[in-house]
């Protein structure tokens, strides 16, 4: 085989590398180079948009719109089109609008439907307008508080002009490149060779006998000892990797390990469940900041003790102690604390290492005081309503079973007026309970409307709505409130919030007296007072008359008809505004109720 030269040798190798690699990045780059020139127009329609926008200044449909876009469009060598968010076009900077199609019914514009959804759009399609391929960026304004959609377009083949140039100057280039590199590999083979030729002819001498000493390599000269050193550096690069290979492996696992261990600590620490870990020396070895809350102990002091010494509840101590001795899960209800009474639902399960091996036991103390507290008031609640509903219900019956024995017609009427009262009653306690059952509703759905309006007629409405009891007690409503107070309120529940102030007031009251209403702006809120002259609200029941069938005076309250629900039913709608109602004073001249509805900004 004959010997070739080694530029020759190295041109064989280096030149199909090249060849390759320019080809790969010609096949990569010709795409990127299209998708920027893409974007760079896409940008460019887009900014001539909202130059577009900035300039017109007259209504859709408007000749002198149409011009201006014909002579911008002819200006900016683009296509230029307006119309509304309905699809109908009033100007175009290539046809008459009137002759136009709907953009949206006729065919669907991908650009247009975006612009109307997320403010801009873009697409590239075929125009049956114009037959080319075209780029359109739409975008979203509004004009004279009408939206409008600016649409601009460029034709697709100036585009491909455009790339197709920067595509030959990337093979110009490489052709440059090329001429460069086929005289760097003859100077560079030149180099390789001449040192070579030396060692050659030492070797000979070294064979012959005339070299005792072993071939001189001189440092001086950049090419000599090239295969020593290229064995040595492939043998250091092959170690280097394996080395790298192996650091790389062992520093990813642990710090995978150390993600995992602060993502887990993080998670604890970020849980609303007592966490808390003690091993098999009975040493607490882990607790997350809500089990130091509840159980009122310091981490840094408690980690590393005996969990004997740092817990104080003795319920918990005993789940510990079974978890441990007897090995198996454990749940129980706990109570913590003796003055402020907290529930907790205490799950513990033991503790294993990856070999299966016992290590220690995991607390999760849940908190359910909350539930606790609801099914509390749900059982009152259901008592109270039972309660409420028998009386009636009961007094219905006997009041029949009266009218139905053998007595003159003026008693059983009397007996059937006394159970259409009851019934009435029942009815009445119904419809609260379903109307404060609405109103909770709406606070936890949300579904409630509250928009700006003003106060009086509101207040002037919920009077028209109790004028028979007004008339019945003989009483006065006073009204001191200014024609521009207004508030952020849902009108309707305000109304209703008022009647049931004002009936409370009248029938609590005393008989012929009046009832005043001032409404006033202090700060950041509206007071609304409502006072009466009647008997005192003692001091600790001011708080409890806002409960459901509360009542400070029992056999009054029959008298009355009232519920027991109607404070309730307003202290609900001022939740719903943000709000609360209370009662500001009550001694033995007046009691005055104060509704506070905070003003938004």
């Amino acid at each position: 085989m004959k010997n070739r030269p080694l530029f020759i040798q190295l041109l064989y190798f280096v030149l199909p590398i090249y060849i390759v690699g320019w080809g790969v990045q010609y096949y990569f780059i010709g795409p990127f180079i299209e998708r920027f020139y893409i974007e760079e127009t896409r940008e460019h329609l887009e900014s001539k948009a909202y130059l577009i926008q900035s300039a017109i200044n007259t209504k859709k449909n408007d000749i002198k719109l149409q011009d201006f876009i014909k002579e911008s469009g002819k200006n900016s060598e683009i296509r230029i089109t307006i119309m509304d968010t309905t699809g109908v076009v009033f100007a175009d900077s290539e046809e008459d609008p009137s002759l136009m199609e709907n953009h949206r019914i006729s065919n669907k514009r991908n650009e247009i439907e975006a612009a109307i959804k997320v403010g801009v759009g873009s697409s590239q399609r075929y125009s049956t307008t114009i037959n080319q391929d075209m780029l359109y960026v739409a975008i979203l304004v509004n004009k004279e508080n009408n939206p409008l959609i600016i649409r601009t377009a460029e034709s697709m083949m100036s585009l491909s002009v455009s790339i197709n140039k920067a595509r030959g100057r990337i093979i110009l280039i490489s052709i440059l490149i090329l001429l460069v590199i086929i005289p760097a590999v003859i100077i560079t083979s030149r180099f390789f060779t001449r040192p070579l030729f030396l060692i050659g002819k030492a070797a000979r001498k070294l064979s012959q006998g005339d070299m005792l000493e072993p071939i001189p390599i001189h440092q001086n000269n950049f090419f000599s000892n090239t295969e020593e050193i290229t064995s040595i550096s492939i043998a250091l690069n092959e170690m280097a990797k394996e080395l790298s290979k192996k650091i790389g492996i062992i520093t990813k696992e642990r710090n995978e390990q150390k993600d995992m261990l602060s993502y887990l600590n993080i998670i604890q620490h970020s849980m609303s469940e007592g966490l808390l870990t003690v091993d098999l020396n009975n040493k607490i070895s882990a607790i997350n900041q809500s089990a130091e809350f509840y159980l009122g102990v310091d981490r840094s002091k408690g980690l590393g003790k005996s969990y004997e010494k740092i817990i104080k509840n003795k319920s918990l101590k005993k789940i510990i102690k079974s978890i441990l001795k007897k090995q198996r899960p454990f749940t129980k209800e706990v109570r913590f604390g003796k003055v402020k009474k907290m529930f907790f639902i205490v799950n513990g399960r033991i503790l294993k290492n990856q070999e299966s091996k016992l290590v220690g036991c995991l607390i999760v103390m849940t908190d359910v005081t909350r539930l606790k507290k609801l099914e509390s008031m749900r059982r009152i609640f259901v008592a109270n309503v039972s309660h409420e509903l028998k009386t009636p219900i009961t007094s219905i019956g006997g009041y029949i079973e009266t009218a139905q024995g053998d007595i003159s017609d003026d008693i059983k009427n009397d007996f059937l007026n006394k159970a259409i009262d009851q019934n009435n009653r029942l009815n009445s306690i119904i419809d609260d309970l379903l109307r404060l059952s609405r109103i909770e509703a709406m606070h936890d759905e949300e579904s409630f409307n509250l928009s700006n309006q003003k106060l009086l007629p509101i207040i002037e409405a919920s009077i028209e709505d109790i004028r028979q009891s007004i008339k019945k007690y003989n009483a006065k409503i006073l009204i001191n409130c200014s024609e521009e107070i207004d508030a952020d309120i849902d009108s309707q529940l305000i109304r209703e919030a008022l009647i049931n102030l004002f009936e409370n007031a009248i029938k609590y009251g005393d008989n012929n007296s009046s009832v005043k209403l001032a409404v006033k702006e202090k700060s950041k809120s509206i007071l609304i007072d409502i006072e009466n002259s009647g008997s005192m609200i003692p001091e600790k029941e001011r708080n409890k008359i806002f409960y459901r069938f509360y009542r400070t005076d029992k056999s009054r309250s029959k008298k009355t008809g009232g519920t027991g629900l109607g404070l309730a039913i307003v202290k609900h709608i001022a939740i719903i505004h943000n709000g609360n109602i209370q009662v500001q004073k009550s001694d033995e001249k007046s009691t005055l109720f104060r509704l506070t509805i905070p003003i938004k900004k």
